[in-house]
């Protein structure tokens, strides 16, 4: 955790965990009830063997793959009806859903309520059975595919300096510099255009210049500074990098000062009581009171020796494999299980397990979460990398949450 108090406006983030966004430009990432399996990045294990990679799709609350329809070419319109709906089930918006951001609501011919994504409805296939099942892709000659994310780095009129990069430690898709640093706004800045951030918060925030013949562009626009200097601002807000940040993927100003935000178009879902803390150089997921959040995972044995960090990245499918059952009887004296209330709703990287004696568990990524009795205080992590040999050459281990 970062403990320095930075100036006598700023707050001290010593052992504080911090929320990652107040009211901001920010929107949801995904409506309630729709999840994001992560894209999977397999590392090369073998020389001369070329990485891999799988771009990240939706699903609904219990992981089933969701696709978009070709046919669907007239706005705020389904050409999916009769025997097409029932093969092709809509992904219903309840009631009282609102629109946000990518996500927009349209009114199926039978008056309900459906999901549709940059302007495209959602709909589930009938015969995926299981999570991960893709077998609607690409049927009727193509006319069927997956729901991707899409996230592009230029979807947004920028400045030349400035692109929108998903960044985890923010749990968000936020703008980032040249360099890859991530911007912030600042909550004191309350008049558009105009910077409260000077003296020596300047030093602390560095404002994000703008050239001498810099011209506004889309929602971005240019602020004159009280030191006569040039400060890019988007949507009215003035945008800043952190000096604590030390390289790109880094957002260890969330939790430097309340006031200051990442400055993300769009905002993954967490639980109301999961957030962020960093221990050490490293950023973690925790319960609302700083304990460390861990999960189960399997590892395979190499070369005589093991090293969790260099192992292959956490499988959406794994985690489900493994289950609330990963950790039933005793097992949960020691490791407590992070509960979803009844009115828990799946969203973005968040889905719900449930355990055999029907209570619901949080999963993150597919991987139901924990916390460890043996933690005391925020920053303990002692339930790390301990390890359950299952034969030879294969374990299952506990590792720390990370976004």
């Amino acid at each position: 955790m970062i403990r320095q108090c930075l100036t006598s406006t700023l707050t001290c983030a010593a052992f504080i965990s911090l929320p990652l966004y107040a009211a901001d430009f920010a929107v949801p990432a995904t409506p309630p009830g729709v999840t994001v399996e992560p894209a999977i990045h397999s590392a090369a294990l073998e020389a001369g063997k070329p990485n891999s990679s799988t771009q990240s799709y939706f699903a609904d609350a219990n992981g089933l793959t969701l696709y978009v329809y070709a046919g669907d070419t007239t706005p705020g319109q389904s050409a999916c009806a009769g025997d097409c709906a029932s093969a092709w089930p809509a992904v219903a918006a309840s009631a009282d859903a609102k629109p946000a951001g990518d996500w927009s609501i349209i009114s199926r011919p039978d008056g309900s309520k459906q999901w549709s994504y940059k302007g495209k409805p959602l709909y589930r296939f009938a015969k995926d059975a299981n999570p991960g099942d893709t077998n609607g892709k690409a049927a009727d000659n193509g006319q069927w595919q997956v729901a991707t994310l899409q996230q592009s780095p230029d979807e947004v009129p920028s400045p030349a300096a400035v692109t929108l990069r998903p960044v985890g430690n923010a749990q968000g898709d936020v703008f980032v510099d040249y360099r890859g640093m991530t911007l912030y706004s600042y909550d004191g800045d309350t008049q558009p255009g105009i910077s409260a951030c000077i003296s020596s918060c300047a030093t602390i925030w560095i404002p994000l210049k703008a050239a001498e013949l810099a011209k506004p562009i889309g929602e971005w626009t240019v602020t004159l500074r009280d030191d006569g200097s040039r400060q890019w601002g988007f949507r009215g807000k003035p945008l800043y990098t952190f000096s604590g940040d030390g390289k790109p993927g880094d957002a260890k100003g969330m939790e430097a000062d309340a006031k200051f935000h990442p400055a993300a178009l769009r905002r993954y879902f967490m639980p109301a009581q999961v957030t962020t803390r960093i221990n050490g150089n490293n950023t973690v997921l925790t319960n609302a009171q700083g304990m460390t959040l861990y999960t189960r995972d399997k590892f395979r044995f190499s070369f005589g020796s093991y090293s969790v960090n260099d192992g292959p990245p956490p499988t959406p499918a794994v985690g489900r494999s493994i289950g609330p059952s990963g950790c039933d009887g005793d097992c949960i004296h020691t490791w407590l299980p992070l509960k979803a209330g009844s009115d828990g709703e799946p969203s973005g990287f968040w889905s719900i397990a449930l355990r055999t004696d029907g209570t619901r568990q949080w999963a993150y990524q597919g991987y139901p979460v924990y916390t460890n009795s043996q933690d005391k205080k925020p920053g303990d992590m002692l339930g790390r990398d301990l390890f359950d040999l299952t034969d030879g050459s294969h374990a299952l281990y506990w590792r720390v949450v990370t976004p």
